[in-house]
């Protein structure tokens, strides 16, 4: 059975929404300058799609007595492997997971793996990031061109509905990073999405240099505003994502691969230099699985 390693375990849980578990597995085919995760490296626990769906289940009867119902996949990139992917999907579903997010760059979305997700007669609903619209600066910011990346944004606007029957067919995020991924970028892709599909959610996301290597600073709140309203001329369901430090707080545990310890630790130094009260609270994979 083929495995991949896999980094990290989240489960949050929400003051107003279901209890959801964040699959994280490690290795990307971009090399993002300002990339934030961990899992972009080929790091963590080398394990099945069978083994990591009974992980999950352990996790969560420890956490809740309970299995989740929702499962994010993420990465790192999901779509590395699609034959894993589908069994992760499908070995969760024996699990009882019932509604599944699907996180990529959306290089490798293609028509076949869009079919294989119909198959399993589950509801997906795909998040694609969409770093920059023109090629140039897409291809310097991540070393890869996006005409994949666009072409993933067309199909989905043809599997999208199928795949997740909600208001809006899938999602396209783009991270605000000011000098780099301008505003003309975010309203150069706010245009092609309309051009697609009205209807499709475009996130705008705020850059976060202290995990992001400097490359930038954090646009500010007018800033992001600026970028709202451009997108929000086009599109139906533009939204924007900021930091705010007095957001509610909500419980999460992570379940964290004993192989990759040393990088958590660094992590969680620049986490608790912004955010004084940082304390994860956190099992590490071997624990879970050593539990009764």
């Amino acid at each position: 059975m083929e495995k991949r390693k896999v980094l990290l375990l989240t489960f949050a849980e929400h003051p107003d929404q279901e209890e959801k578990c964040w699959i994280s597995l490690s290795g990307c085919n971009f090399n993002c300058k300002g990339c934030a995760a961990l899992s972009r490296k080929e790091v963590g626990k080398f394990i099945s799609s069978r083994d990591l769906a009974r992980l999950v289940f352990k996790s969560s009867q420890y956490f809740w007595g309970k299995m989740v119902k929702r499962a994010v996949i993420t990465g790192g990139e999901p779509t590395l492997d699609p034959e894993y992917l589908l069994s992760l999907i499908s070995d969760l579903k024996d699990y009882s997971v019932r509604y599944f997010e699907l996180s990529t760059n959306g290089f490798m979305i293609d028509e076949d793996l869009l079919k294989e997700l119909l198959k399993l007669k589950l509801p997906v609903l795909v998040k694609l990031d969409l770093k920059a619209y023109d090629e140039k600066i897409h291809k310097e910011y991540t070393g890869k061109s996006n005409v994949n990346v666009l072409r993933a944004i067309e199909l989905l606007s043809k599997f999208g509905p199928r795949l997740y029957k909600v208001s809006y067919p899938f999602v396209v995020r783009t991270v605000y990073i000011p000098n780099i991924i301008d505003i003309d970028q975010i309203e150069k892709i706010a245009k092609f999405i309309a051009g697609i599909n009205k209807n499709v959610c475009y996130r705008i996301e705020q850059f976060s240099p202290i995990h992001g290597g400097y490359i930038s600073r954090r646009p500010n709140f007018n800033e992001m505003m600026e970028a709202y309203n451009i997108a929000k001329k086009y599109l139906e369901n533009a939204v924007i994502t900021t930091y705010l430090p007095t957001r509610p707080e909500y419980n999460y545990w992570e379940v964290r691969a004993d192989e990759a310890l040393s990088l958590f630790e660094e992590i969680d130094k620049k986490s608790k230099s912004v955010i004084k009260s940082w304390k994860p609270k956190f099992l590490t994979m071997n624990q879970i699985l050593n539990s009764e």
